[in-house]
């Protein structure tokens, strides 16, 4: 679970912490983050995200090696695969960080994240300014707690490595660990270097050659779930647990024939799950044809109750909050079954009585973490205080996080209300708007920026 995320010159954010602790350090395993328009809550789930595409960032790599290959050889058609490059250059970690950057300045960003991971306290820090500037892991090393590994460039860019206990159990994975280091580290973390690494090994050989404490952080890592808004598209960083329990595009797509039973998984979640939530939906179905021996395409959609016949409605058809539902619902899942989820603007196109329900049943369930931005005030009426995190910014453009719990409500306070009194911070300032001026503009007569007639020379058209 994520206990503190502190960020450093990353993005709008200079110097803020984000402390999900309460009483002896154990961290919350809901937590609603609020704050006016612009106030930085996507920017702290990008946070997130840079952590989790830094553990896959090798993939990434890979797909775009293999693609520039295709669109080289003389058998691509031109323009059909460029867009899909361009997208996964922008899923490249490198651009990520430089977009993480804060614009116009000169000092390293950071992000320091605490976590606790299998009873145990870690924490680790990425530095970056261009490339990866700094990198450490601290926490259980077996016997103690301390650092398990430190990479830094030096001032004459350099890349100086110190391994701390008995972080490899053999000279050969250190050795490989180091030789990666060299080619990769800057461009790619360590955490995504050593990723990259166990992937090609078997479980043998990674159980007798890694400390099982640096083996038990990056589980954890891979099973991190974030879902982040990007205009209309929605990005997944997911862990290995979520593609057991459902095909990945929920929508439609296409999967490997071997994949059939999942997709029967995943329309019997699907068709439970909106039963539940809409009364005139009564079953969901996925409609399938085989292109091949070896793939199924698949198409989403739903048995509906309408004007009093049942009717077949394709998944193109449904409003933006039932295509929300289906995109936050395997995320949901995924937090009660024991994973720590992020989800950016979860109830967006949501209905706030039907998001508070839901989000009611999943906290009862809740083995994991689930933190989400927000701006559904009525929440605040259904969770504790200390469930609730408010962005504040001061005249200056600085950046604070309070719990609500922080301002000693009383049982008597209604948190929405103070929260929207302005009690609470993180609120709009009241200041006054004048739609006349803007009507004035528009004017067929005015000049443009001054609400005064415009004037003419010559004749007339008329």
């Amino acid at each position: 679970m994520i206990t503190y995320i502190k960020l450093k010159n990353f993005i709008s954010f200079g110097d803020t912490i984000f402390d999900f602790r309460k009483s002896k350090g154990i961290p919350v395993s809901f937590a609603a983050i609020y704050g006016e328009n612009g106030s930085g809550k996507t920017s702290f789930v990008k946070s997130l995200e840079m952590l989790a595409m830094s553990t896959s960032s090798f993939r990434s790599l890979e797909s775009i090696e293999k693609l520039q290959k295709i669109i080289d050889s003389k058998d691509a058609v031109p323009g059909i695969l460029e867009g899909v490059m361009e997208q996964l250059i922008l899923d490249n970690f490198s651009t990520t960080i430089e977009k993480n950057r804060m614009i116009g300045c000169e000092d390293e960003s950071s992000v320091e994240y605490g976590f606790i991971c299998g009873g145990k306290k870690f924490v680790y820090r990425i530095a970056f300014r261009d490339t990866v500037t700094e990198e450490s892991l601290y926490g259980w090393t077996g016997k103690q707690s301390g650092y398990l590994y430190k990479i830094r460039l030096d001032e004459n860019n350099d890349i100086k490595t110190s391994f701390f206990g008995k972080l490899f159990l053999s000279s050969a994975a250190q050795n490989e660990a180091v030789a990666d280091i060299k080619k990769f580290w800057g461009k790619h973390t360590f955490i995504g270097i050593l990723n990259n690494q166990l992937n090609k090994q078997n479980s043998r050989y990674t159980n007798e050659n890694y400390s099982p404490c640096l083996l038990n952080f990056l589980v954890y890592l891979s099973n991190l779930t974030v879902v982040t808004k990007s205009g209309s598209r929605v990005h997944f960083i997911i862990g290995g647990g979520r593609s057991k329990i459902f095909v990945r595009n929920l929508t439609g797509g296409k999967i490997s024939t071997k994949d059939y039973e999942l997709l029967e998984s995943s329309q019997h979640i699907i068709s439970n799950f909106f039963s539940q939530l809409y009364s005139d939906i009564k079953s969901a179905e996925y409609e399938t044809e085989k292109e091949s021996d070896d793939i199924l395409s698949y198409k989403l959609y739903f048995n509906k109750m309408i004007s009093g016949k049942l009717r077949r409605i394709s998944i193109d058809n449904e409003s933006t909050g039932t295509l929300q539902l289906l995109k936050i619902l395997s995320p949901l899942i995924c937090a009660m079954l024991g994973m720590t989820v992020c989800i950016d603007e979860a109830d967006t196109g949501i209905h706030d009585i039907l998001f508070n329900n839901i989000l009611e049943s999943v906290r009862e369930n809740l083995k994991g973490q689930l933190i989400i931005t927000t701006h559904n005030t009525t929440l605040l009426e259904n969770i504790h205080p200390s469930e609730a995190y408010i962005i504040n910014i001061d005249h200056m453009g600085e950046k604070s996080v309070v719990c609500a719990d922080e301002f000693g409500l009383q049982k008597s306070n209604n948190p929405r209300n103070c929260y929207l009194k302005g009690m609470l911070g993180g609120v709009p300032e009241n200041l006054p708007f004048d739609s006349d001026e803007i009507l004035a503009d528009l004017s067929e007569d005015a000049e443009p920026g001054t609400g005064k007639p415009e004037s003419f020379s010559g004749d007339d058209d008329e």
